[in-house]
């Protein structure tokens, strides 16, 4: 077993998914760690455990460059990125989830012998023989954000807040009660309360392996607590458990969603 690293941990646990649902704001905490760690069980389903992983893209290469490596599969897609930020974005995530794979596992697996098959939709999956892991990859900016689950599938999304290419807020894929509520949101609130519910709907997708083949209309997200519900299923029903946090990193805010289906009927 070559890589035993470990990113720089980002204070005590930090509860993700609390019995409410609850939102949590782990930056107010400590401001300076360059990298955030969360592992915490699902207190909702004790027989679960879910890990996640965010971190700098400097931060990976640094902490993990010497001890972790893509194969080739991984080596030939981050080939066809033009930008040189993109390859190296995409080469950092897929080590950061090697890293959580075997981190999840107590190292049983090494790094390098973890295998991943596309699923119908694109979403990679494990594939056969190895540890029935679920995981989920998401990045913006210079951070790369990284979901482990040991049973339910999981959808994990980070969108940077404080973007100079901030676009105007895409009204097509709210519901029309989104619409309204954030339409009477203060002004200066809105771009992130949109991101928010974005990176809901889009780790809920993700949790079902759609990605964006899925009508966003379709979701409809509510806060306090922050729940994700398919417009086509009845009011009383739970599809998805999700938590929400943001993230402050190198001087801007990001938006980071996690959501676990308890319900995957469609």
């Amino acid at each position: 077993m070559r890589a035993k690293a470990t990113l720089p941990a980002f204070g005590k646990r930090e509860e993700l998914f609390g019995r409410q649902g609850a939102r949590i704001d782990p930056t107010a905490r400590r401001r300076r760690a360059p990298a955030v760690r969360v592992s915490t069980p699902l207190q909702s389903h004790a027989d679960h455990a879910t890990s996640i992983l965010v971190a700098s893209v400097d931060a990976i290469r640094r902490t993990l460059g010497d001890s972790i490596t893509v194969d080739a599969v991984e080596l030939a897609c981050a080939k066809t990125y033009q930008r040189t930020a993109d390859r190296e974005r995409y080469l950092a995530a897929r080590m950061l989830l090697r890293h959580a794979l075997t981190q999840k596992v107590g190292g049983r697996v090494s790094p390098m012998d973890w295998k991943y098959v596309e699923g119908p939709y694109g979403k990679p999956m494990m594939a056969a023989g190895l540890p029935a892991l679920e995981f989920s990859i998401s990045h913006s900016g210079g951070y790369v954000a990284v979901g482990v689950s040991t049973k339910a599938p999981i959808g994990i999304d980070i969108e940077c807040i404080d973007t100079d290419e901030r676009m105007g807020v895409i009204y097509d894929v709210l519901t029309e009660v989104e619409r309204h509520r954030l339409l009477q949101s203060p002004a200066d609130q809105q771009w992130a309360r949109f991101i928010r519910i974005w990176t809901a709907k889009e780790a809920c997708s993700k949790a079902l392996g759609l990605g964006l083949s899925l009508d966003f209309q379709r979701m409809e997200v509510q806060f306090d607590p922050i729940r994700v519900r398919l417009l086509d299923r009845p009011i009383s029903a739970t599809n998805f458990e999700v938590a929400a946090t943001t993230v402050a990193r190198d001087g801007r805010s990001y938006s980071l969603s996690v959501a676990r289906i308890v319900d995957n009927g469609l």
